[in-house]
Order: C-alpha cells, then sequence, then structure tokens
C-alpha cells in the first residue's frame, strides 16, 4: 500500500469560512479561482485543466485491473477487486491518506451520496450530493476539474456510479442526473457537444407517452450498462400517473 499523507487536505465549498491547513498559497488561489469561476460565471480565464489530468495519468502505472474503472467494479458489478494487499490481517493498519470535502451537504439531513466512485488512469471520478461531477488525483485527494449541471436537488435524488468509456483515443465519462444523461470529457469536464444535445440527452423523449416536466416521471440513478459501444439504459419506475413507461433503451455509435 503507498504511503499514506496522515492527516487531511482539506477543499471546502464556496462559502466556507474556516482556515486549511497545509494548502499552500498556490493552493489557495485555486481554490478562489474554482469559487470565482464556477458553473455559469462565464469565468474566460480559467486554466486548462487537461494538462494537470494527463500529468496524473502519466505518473500511474496503468494497470486496469488495479483500479476501479466500471461501476461496482467490473461489467459484471460483483464489487470485487483482485488487489490482495488490503486483507483481515492488514486491514487495522490503514491510516487517512487524503479528505475531499465535496460540500452541498443539507445539516438537516435532505441530501445524500450513493455514488461509487470510477479510478481510470490515476483519476478519481465523483459526484457530490448536488449532483456536481469531479476529478480527482486519486493519490492525493487534488480537485482537477468539477462539473455543475445545475440540477433540481430533492431528497430522493441521487446518483450513484458513471461510465467509462473508451476507444482508441476517443473516451468519454457518462452518468445520470435525474432525466438526463451526460457525457463528459474525462480529461476537461466539459460536454462532449457532440453527443445527444450539447453533451446532454433528456431521457423523456420518445418515450411513446407525455411524462410532462415532473422529474420524477423519469429518474436515472443507476448508470448505463456498457455492452461493446452501447449504452443500455434503464431507469427508476415512478408509481404514479405519468411515470416513464419502463423502456429499456440503448444508445450506439461511439456508445451514445
Amino acid at each position: 500500500m503507498p504511503a499514506g499523507i496522515k492527516g487531511a487536505n482539506q477543499l471546502m465549498g464556496s462559502g466556507s469560512e474556516c482556515e486549511i491547513p497545509g494548502l499552500s498559497a498556490r493552493g489557495i488561489l485555486s481554490a478562489l479561482l474554482i469559487v470565482l469561476c464556477g458553473w455559469g460565471m462565464g469565468c474566460s480565464s480559467t486554466p486548462d485543466p487537461a494538462p494537470r489530468v494527463a500529468e496524473v495519468r502519466s505518473s500511474e502505472e496503468q494497470i486496469p485491473d488495479h483500479e476501479w474503472r466500471s461501476y461496482l467494479g467490473d461489467r459484471s458489478r460483483a464489487h470485487f477487486s483482485p488487489l490482495q494487499q488490503i486483507n483481515r490481517e492488514t486491514v487495522a493498519n490503514l491510516e487517512v491518506a487524503w479528505v475531499y470535502d465535496a460540500g452541498g451537504a443539507d445539516p438537516a439531513g435532505g441530501t445524500q451520496i450513493q455514488f461509487n466512485p470510477l479510478i481510470v488512469k490515476g483519476v478519481l471520478y465523483g459526484a457530490s450530493p448536488t449532483m456536481r461531477f469531479f476529478a480527482l488525483d486519486a493519490a492525493t485527494g487534488n480537485e482537477l476539474w468539477s462539473f455543475d449541471p445545475g440540477a433540481e436537488v430533492e431528497v430522493w435524488t441521487a446518483t450513484r456510479g458513471a461510465v467509462y468509456w473508451s476507444e482508441g483515443e476517443e473516451e468519454r465519462i457518462f452518468f445520470g442526473v435525474g432525466p438526463y444523461l451526460y457525457a463528459l470529457d474525462p480529461l476537461r469536464g466539459k460536454p462532449i457537444t457532440s453527443f445527444a444535445d450539447q453533451g446532454r440527452l433528456d431521457l423523456r423523449e420518445d418515450l411513446g407517452r407525455d411524462v410532462g416536466d415532473d422529474i420524477m416521471g423519469v429518474v436515472l440513478t443507476t448508470p448505463p450498462a456498457l455492452f461493446d459501444d452501447l449504452l443500455i439504459v434503464g431507469g427508476r419506475v415512478n408509481e404514479m400517473a405519468g411515470a416513464d413507461p419502463g423502456q429499456v433503451l440503448g444508445f450506439g455509435g461511439g456508445a451514445g
């Protein structure tokens, strides 16, 4: 097991007033840029995160079986890792290596994280309680990029995971938020505009019935399954009028 960093490197959400022990001036400046250049601010000076992501990838030995590149571990979703260094005898020796504060938690208990993160080429992909999607250096916990879809969050809202797809040099990260399926560039965290409507697919369309604007009618909580270059999409079915008819949909052509 790699040597851990005792303690925590924390990136606090916007609006937090606290000291951040161990954070350099460069780190503080980066945190301020994240706050000031957030979703909808139109800040054109935000640096391209792709070089930082590429640096993390180049520093990691590329062993897919040592990572977590699929939802729940592999395409069979078996919750299994072949790694053996952490076992019944060694688990008691684990220490905190880093802590990342995703933000967005409701003190009253109205939010939740059910997301099973991916780790691909040394980069961890996860989501906050408010469906803000982020990429971290898996070794340090440092944020590489963040994407906020501006989701309407309710008590029952959750996204449980994401899908990583690649073919040659092309890569995509797919994840669901309410009735939408997003495709992001893993290097930059930007929507892939060639996918659906500028990177977002509305799953309420072409269902054969009008489900209206009620986002409970069509909800993608569990990520799609991959078969070859097909995305197989289900969804949670509401028990009330106007619900998703329960169709299973497949999207092809470069995984969507």
